[in-house]
């Protein structure tokens, strides 16, 4: 594949997933304004349920396959990435707030 080629299927992959991210953003804010609860909650319990998904099946798939150790990295690994994503966010939000 030439690189034009890969850089323009990844291109339509991020505008894909760009707008998807919108739409997901506005029809979950419509729900939670139909449920009558905040945003913050709907996005706390409900999204993080939604998008825990993949991980639960892979957990589930690979217990049923007698494979422990790939249902352990999928727990810890999942689990080891998100509190540095959280640690870079905080800190980009810190930048904001100095800046501002």
């Amino acid at each position: 594949m030439s690189t034009g080629r890969a850089g323009a299927i990844f291109a339509v992959s991020a505008l894909a997933t760009l707008v998807a991210g919108v739409v997901l953003e506005l029809s979950g804010d419509a729900a939670a304004n139909q449920l009558g609860v905040s945003g913050i909650i709907f996005g706390a319990t409900i999204l993080a349920l939604a998008t825990s998904l993949p991980e639960l099946s892979t957990g589930l798939q690979s217990i049923k396959q007698g494979d422990d150790n790939l249902a352990m990295s999928d727990i810890f690994g999942g689990n080891a990435f998100l509190p540095v994503l959280c640690l870079y966010l905080v800190g980009i939000a810190g930048l904001f707030t100095i800046a501002s």
